[in-house]
Order: structure tokens, then C-alpha cells, then sequence
């Protein structure tokens, strides 16, 4: 695993390529070539990778996850991600911001996105083909830059969105008409994500999501099998070993990031979890890659 000079950083659309249309980018994976972007970085924007085949890793949120013919992948903002891939790999890209879709589809709508599904899915070759059409679609649309363009791009990335998530559901079995319960705990791992850094207790969800801690950790226990303690401490532990495997900062800043003001604190949280010190991790990361 490669390490950055520093934080891991965070890429505007504009830092990959200088896009025709701002909002929307579609690039073809075999003119990009092999490992165009195989740094670990994260983006600003939304990211669905099609590959039409070839094979080699694609490591989400340091998980490999195999990359093989008809295989999709998703990539939120936020998330670290970076690829191996093999020279003869074909496909696409479709980058797009949040700002370009919002007002036309609930970003929680899309199942291929939330924390914690699975980010990827198998499609059948006549899936494939559809989805190639609408990006074919997509690109001459761009190309044209005519009235109302912006209107028919948004309306054809839902189409593509929709059929995604409808794959994806059926791929994977859940459902997006969900009991009460289920959404607690989607709103739940939404917030997540956007807080773990800055609180490790189960009170400070709970207030936010308006239940009691315990009442959070017993739907969490039943819903996902693991209490929603265990769940923010795994979270906080995934950040911790991606940034001091990755990242050459200061494992005192580190600790400053996670919301640890005093680094014998997170020193102990860590040892406590991993059964070594982040010293010891960053040093067998090193090693290993």
C-alpha cells in the first residue's frame, strides 16, 4: 500500500481531468490507462466505475475488493479508494457532484452509496449494454451543450441511478421501504459517517437522532448485530489504521483528528482494540507494503 506525502488528499473533478461539463464527467477507462489514479485519495464527488472487463483489485476504504468483467463499483464522497488494474481493462468512469442531482433525487435514495452496503455489483451483459447506451447518450448530450441540456443530463443520470439502485437492491436484498426501526438505523450510519471523528459515545448519537443511548445500541444489536458502541469504536478504529497506514501524519495529529486532546489516550484506546500501539501498526504497514 502506497503512502501520501501527508493527509490524504481530497480531489476535485477539476484535479482529474478539465471537464466539458462541470457537474457530470464520463471517461473512458482504457484511453485513461493503467492506474491513472492509484494513489489513495478520496474525492469531493460521486464516483461509479463500470468496468467492462479486465481484472485486478480496486481497495475501497482499505478493503481489496477483485475486479473482474461486468463488475460496478461505487465510490462516495469521502471515501479513500485507489486500483491495480490490469492494461487490457476496459470501461468507464462517471463522475458527478452531489449539487448536480439533489434537487431531483434523495441522495439517500441510493442504496449503492450508503455506508455500510456493499460497494459493488455483478450485472449480466444485456445490464451492461443499457447502461452503455445511456452513457453514450450522456456524452453526445454534453457535446451538444443546447438548451435545456442540463435538464436531459440530469434526467438521464437518474435513469442510470435508478437502475443501479435497483440492481443493486435485488443483488443484495434490502430494501429502501424500510420499517422504522431500519431507518433509525440508516440515519443512524449516515451520521456516522460525517461524526465519528469528533465523538466516540453512543450519547452523542442518540441526542442527535433524538432516542436514548440505550435504546440506539438495542435496535443497532438487532438490526445489525452489533451495538451502536461497537459499531462507532470499529468506525473510529478503520480511520485510525487507514491514517497511519497511509498517511504520514503525526500520529499526535491523528489523535487531534479522531478528538483525542491528549495522545496517551488514544494510545491506549488503539492498544486496547488492536493489541498494539499505533507505533507498532504504522511500522508492520510499512512493512508490508
Amino acid at each position: 500500500m502506497k503512502k501520501t506525502t501527508k493527509s490524504i488528499p481530497l480531489l476535485k473533478i477539476e484535479d482529474i481531468i478539465e471537464p466539458d461539463f462541470s457537474d457530470l464527467v464520463i471517461l473512458e477507462q482504457q484511453e485513461e490507462g493503467k492506474n491513472k489514479l492509484s494513489n489513495p485519495h478520496k474525492h469531493d464527488f460521486y464516483l461509479v466505475l463500470c468496468i467492462a472487463s479486465g481484472n485486478g483489485i480496486h481497495n475501497i476504504d482499505a478493503k481489496d475488493y477483485t475486479v473482474h468483467d461486468r463488475r460496478i463499483f461505487f465510490v462516495a464522497p469521502g471515501q479513500t479508494h485507489f486500483w491495480n488494474m490490469s492494461e487490457q481493462t476496459t470501461g468507464f468512469q462517471l463522475f458527478f457532484k452531489a449539487s448536480f442531482i439533489t434537487n431531483y433525487v434523495l441522495m439517500s435514495e441510493w442504496p449503492m452509496f450508503k455506508p455500510g452496503n456493499n460497494p459493488f455489483i455483478d450485472i449480466l451483459e444485456d445490464q451492461y449494454k443499457l447502461i452503455s447506451n445511456e452513457i453514450s447518450q450522456i456524452q453526445q448530450e454534453i457535446k451538444k451543450k443546447e438548451v435545456y441540456s442540463t435538464r436531459i443530463l440530469n434526467h438521464r443520470l437518474t435513469i442510470i441511478l435508478s437502475l443501479l439502485s435497483r440492481w443493486h437492491y435485488n443483488q443484495w436484498s434490502h430494501s429502501d421501504i424500510l420499517p422504522a426501526p431500519h431507518r433509525l438505523i440508516e440515519k443512524f450510519k449516515t451520521l456516522l459517517e460525517t461524526s465519528y471523528h469528533i465523538a466516540g459515545n453512543v450519547q452523542f448519537y442518540a441526542d442527535k437522532l433524538l432516542v436514548t443511548p440505550s435504546y440506539l445500541n438495542t435496535i443497532s444489536k438487532k438490526v445489525l448485530g452489533q451495538k451502536a458502541g461497537t459499531l462507532i469504536r470499529e468506525r473510529r478504529l478503520l480511520e485510525a489504521k487507514r491514517m497511519l497506514a497511509i498517511t504520514t501524519m503525526d500520529i499526535q495529529e491523528i489523535a487531534f483528528f479522531l478528538g483525542y486532546n491528549e495522545l496517551a489516550y488514544f494510545s491506549h484506546f488503539f492498544k486496547k482494540h488492536t493489541g498494539v500501539s499505533p507505533s507498532v501498526f504504522r511500522s508492520a504497514s510499512l512493512h508490508t507494503s
